[in-house]
């Protein structure tokens, strides 16, 4: 009897024993999978690769047909499902889900658990559980403290009813959250990747070829209004011939201003279309028009807290024009196809090659539109009022032309610069860069630049210029050599060592040199 006794207790404890192991060996199944997915947080920063190996899995320690991650978004169904994974569903069943209870969660951030969705009173208004047969669902929304609500985690199963409990919820809460985790770090990441990618850009472009660069008084006039405008936050209208600097201008100020460490971005209003050129600078909704198969944020949300540099402001269609003013009075920005405004905080720096205020008068400008962005005019001068500075100009630009095409190219000869000072130059500055270019490309190795090595126009305007008497051969040579001194020891920040390897001369000839010449 009482073996039978000790037989029985001990078949009841194996019972007991086998029914712990299997809910512990279900809770370790989901405790290790919460251990993967943040594992993988540390390693991997592509979200869509995370889903991809972590949903199967959940599906793994869940009795549901199909599990999915939903992301809020602005079109009209509230979110797009970013990942799916299910059993045993044809393609087409699979996209047989609830889309009413995804967008109940993502709005209220209230989590929706029915053991029979058929029978639910709160459910009954969705019809797509009625049309779909869904019998057990469970969303959980997916939310972190600084983003809020970002979209929604959703399992469902049609066969069987009562297949998710309130354990269930507690635990895909939890995973719920993680993947929230994983979302913001990846925003974050592919953020900072692309403001890294953008001010690499900007470092290049703003040490760019032809940039403002001389001693005149015109160009030492031009930092003066540069430096004022940078000071302040109100809109600038640059004004000035093709070719003279204007966005390099543009982004100086901006690099000047408190909002440098912001975006800098330009927009041609000449090369689009009308439509084109809206949807560029303000965005565009999905579906707005042919073409548009995604939701487009423009240039304005894109330089929020930065500075929008518009070229070719004159060419600006109306629609676009009433736009502009609408963003320099309201701050407000609609996007094609949407009814929504948004808020920007932008500076607009405009500029044309044309006189702006003559448009206005020949009424293909608004008035007060020009009057919103003459706030501050700049007006580039052309090189050829201040071709003083074309020597060093020009030998600044050959010292980057020679480092972007790695070619050991000598310097100017007096024969060139005189060519050079002498030319029109009706391309202005980026004309002059192109000229050099053109001359390091055809010169030979260690050879200097010479005036056959630029264009037939720059070669011969010597021969077209009356030049009067200035003295002797020798005092011209001297002056000549003055500035190649000086111009060596600008480039070599007065190293006397690389500025006497530049020229090509020794220490000691190199300080006899400068004696003689009065070279400090």
């Amino acid at each position: 009897m009482l073996l039978d006794q000790l037989s029985d207790s001990s078949h009841d404890k194996d019972a007991v024993l086998s029914s712990e192991i299997s809910v512990d060996t279900l809770s370790v199944d989901r405790l290790r999978l919460l251990y993967d997915v943040s594992r993988e947080l540390t390693i991997e920063r592509d979200v869509k690769v995370i889903l991809d190996r972590t949903l199967g899995n959940l599906l793994a320690v869940y009795s549901a047909e199909r599990v999915l991650v939903a992301i809020k978004n602005e079109t009209p169904k509230g979110f797009v499902v970013e990942a799916v994974r299910h059993h045993n569903l044809e393609a087409d069943d699979a996209e047989e889900l609830s889309r009413g209870i995804i967008r109940r969660v993502i709005e209220t951030n209230e989590p929706v658990l029915s053991i029979d969705a058929q029978t639910d009173d709160r459910l009954d208004r969705y019809q797509s559980v009625i049309d779909y047969n869904i019998r057990s669902v469970l969303c959980v929304p997916l939310f972190h403290v600084s983003e809020g609500v970002m979209g929604a985690l959703y399992v469902d199963h049609r066969g069987m009813g009562n297949a998710f409990s309130g354990d269930d919820q507690t635990f895909l809460q939890a995973f719920a959250n993680l993947v929230g985790v994983a979302l913001v770090n990846a925003r974050m990441y592919e953020q900072l990747e692309e403001k890294a990618q953008y001010f690499q850009q900007e470092v290049e472009r703003r040490y760019q070829l032809g940039g403002l660069f001389g001693q005149s008084d015109a160009m030492q006039a031009i930092y003066r209004l540069i430096e004022r405008a940078a000071k302040s936050d109100i809109s600038v209208l640059m004004q000035g011939e093709t070719g003279t600097g204007k966005e390099l201008a543009a982004r100086t100020i901006h690099y000047y201003s408190t909002r440098k460490d912001q975006r800098f971005l330009s927009q041609n209003c000449a090369t689009l279309s009308p439509q084109l050129l809206q949807s560029e600078l303000f965005g565009h909704r999905k579906g707005a028009f042919t073409g548009a198969n995604e939701n487009h944020k423009g240039i304005f949300e894109a330089a929020n807290g930065g500075t929008v540099f518009l070229d070719e402001i004159a060419d600006a269609p109306p629609e676009l024009q009433r736009s502009l003013l609408r963003v320099l009075q309201e701050g407000e920005i609609r996007r094609v196809g949407e009814t929504v405004d948004r808020t920007v905080d932008v500076r607009i720096i405009a500029a044309t090659n044309r006189d702006l205020k003559e448009e206005v008068e020949k009424g293909s400008f608004r008035e007060g539109l020009y009057y919103r962005l003459h706030v501050i005019q700049i007006d580039m001068p052309p090189l050829r009022e201040y071709l003083e500075d074309v020597p060093l100009l020009a030998e600044h630009l050959l010292i980057r032309a020679k480092e972007d095409a790695n070619k050991p190219v000598g310097g100017l000869t007096v024969g060139a610069v005189k060519a050079l000072t002498s030319y029109n130059w009706p391309g202005n500055v980026r004309e002059l860069e192109n000229e050099i270019r053109r001359a390091v490309a055809l010169a030979e190795e260690e050879g200097d630049i010479t005036p056959d090595l630029f264009s037939e126009a720059v070669s011969h305007a010597v021969s077209g210029v009356s030049v009067e008497y200035q003295g002797r051969l020798k005092d011209s040579m001297q002056e000549y050599e003055r500035w190649l001194i000086r111009a060596a020891l600008e480039k070599c920040v007065g190293n006397i060592t690389r500025t006497a390897e530049e020229l090509g001369v020794s220490r000691v000839s190199l300080y006899k040199k400068m004696n003689r010449l009065g070279v400090r």
